[in-house]
């Protein structure tokens, strides 16, 4: 509820940390692993495609889409009060 500026930050502040450490700092360490191999297909291949997969991921979803939907995300959502007569109905049957 509220407008883009607010949701996209109220999104950020509960899903960023874990977004940021379960997934980005995970993955590096395993890709830093990569990196110290001696064979140059692993560090080639695997550790600068995936390093590069890792970090477009990180940018795209911690950085990029959160500034998108806030420029161009959906409308904010409005609740329309339903005004109560002065009178309320009886449920009296005659």
């Amino acid at each position: 509820i509220g407008d883009r500026e607010n949701r996209v930050r109220q999104a950020l502040s509960t899903m960023g940390a874990s977004v940021f450490s379960g997934i980005t700092l995970t993955k590096l360490v395993g890709v830093i692993v990569l990196r110290f191999a001696k064979s140059e297909v692993f560090v080639v291949y695997y550790f600068q495609m995936y390093l590069a997969l890792v970090l477009i991921g990180f940018l795209h979803g911690l950085i990029f889409l959160p500034v998108v939907l806030s420029l161009c995300g959906p409308p904010q959502k409005t609740m329309k009060r339903i005004e109560q007569s002065q009178t309320p109905p009886s449920n009296e049957q005659t």
